[in-house]
């Protein structure tokens, strides 16, 4: 993968980040098994599904009560704690130079989502997968920052972490029915602007950030960075612009996992 001004953290805001496949598989095989249980919590009848395809055959079928159900609170879709722990030990181990720093974790599981799911554990890595069903604008949000939803936060609610912190990058990773077309797409040094402004609004039931669209006229294109949805992923700040298209494809869901790095 070229280190060009393009894949430039600090200069874009984002850049491609290799991702190892085995971990990859490892967290589809963790997806799948928590929808097949959810599934089987709602759907008595339901009958286990061992892949993606079948796995979207069936949510496609699903009706939006039973899908916000499942799937409309980030708090559960967490991944399991074996995976989670995986992971942050990945990240420690790969994004210290790209971060420039040796003190670098996963934050834990954040209070609210624990009051909405009480089997989070506290010291639980937040890092969670999204689930979004082909040509449906309810499963996609607007264009935000993620700064915008950690100033929602209650102080005593801030998620802790094995470290102090002082900024946050995230990470997203593709899993599922992702190309170039159909992944989230970001607006290059976005995170730079000052001038760049935020208004609240309510989506099923939650809070969330949008952005004045009066502040981004000036972003006319919007970038993808990944070249292999195989074995990449994405690192960016948690200032830069950015947003998640509606989902491409005909049949298939797109799948993918986010998560926090916090840094000190």
């Amino acid at each position: 993968m070229k280190n060009n001004k393009e894949n430039n953290l600090k200069v874009d805001g984002f850049k491609a980040i290799y991702f190892p496949l085995f971990l990859k598989k490892k967290i589809q095989k963790s997806i799948i098994k928590t929808i097949n249980d959810k599934a089987k919590s709602i759907d008595k009848k339901y009958l286990e599904k061992k892949n993606i395809k079948k796995i979207s055959k069936y949510i496609n079928s699903m009706s939006q009560k039973n899908f916000l159900k499942i799937f409309g609170h980030v708090s559960y879709r967490y991944l399991e704690v074996k995976i989670a722990n995986e992971i942050n030990q990945w990240v420690k181990n790969n994004m210290k130079k790209k971060l420039e720093t040796n003190r670098l974790s996963l934050h834990y599981s954040c209070v609210f989502d624990r009051k909405v799911n009480k089997r989070l554990k506290e010291k639980q890595f937040c890092i969670y997968f999204r689930c979004v069903r082909p040509k449906s604008s309810k499963d996609v949000g607007e264009l935000h920052r993620d700064i915008d939803f950690w100033r929602l936060i209650k102080k005593r609610e801030i998620p802790k972490a094995p470290i102090n912190f002082k900024e946050i990058f995230r990470i997203w990773i593709p899993i599922s029915g992702c190309s170039k077309e159909n992944s989230l797409r970001f607006f290059k040094k976005s995170h730079l602007d000052q001038n760049i402004k935020t208004k609240y609004y309510k989506k099923n039931g939650r809070v969330k950030p949008i952005l004045e669209k009066k502040n981004i006229k000036s972003y006319k294109k919007s970038y993808q960075p990944i070249n292999n949805f195989k074995n990449e992923a994405i690192l960016f700040s948690d200032r830069v612009v950015h947003y998640a298209p509606i989902n491409k494809n005909i049949n298939d869901l797109r799948l993918s996992v986010e998560c926090s790095v916090v840094t000190n």
